[in-house]
């Protein structure tokens, strides 16, 4: 305890105040509680890159058919390098599409996120990470 202080409370200004406890929620620097971006939440941002992966897609179609219809629908917001369409246990109803450009994708993400393909509504993001292709 710090010498004229009783119990916790020290005299401020002729007044006596209890010192906060680390139980207390005060604001300080260290103690603010609006949230602050960690590393590894900034780290699990996906930028944009020019491979979207889609989700939520028909498992009842055949993958060729799938595939050509991707190609088909994506193809309208720029050139296509890569569509590959997954069908084993772990990725049914998972796509990958490789657009030549990080704008098309974009453009692409941005109009069809949401749109009722094969009677399901796709769900469609940022690769985590860019192909190769």
């Amino acid at each position: 305890m710090e010498p004229g202080s009783m119990d916790g409370l020290r005299p401020i200004g002729g007044q006596e105040q209890q010192q906060p406890s680390k139980e207390d929620n005060i604001d300080t620097p260290n103690n603010n509680h609006e949230e602050q971006p960690t590393k590894k939440r900034e780290a699990k941002a996906i930028q944009p890159n020019q491979t979207l992966y889609i989700r939520n897609l028909n498992e009842k179609i055949k993958k060729d058919d799938m595939q050509h219809s991707l190609f088909h629908l994506f193809g309208l917001y720029g050139d296509i390098l890569e569509i590959t369409v997954k069908k084993n246990l772990k990725m049914k109803g998972q796509a990958f599409v490789v657009f030549s450009s990080v704008d098309n994708a974009q453009k692409a993400q941005h109009d069809l996120q949401g749109h009722t393909f094969f009677e399901k509504k796709m769900e469609i993001q940022f690769a985590k990470q860019p192909s190769d292709a």
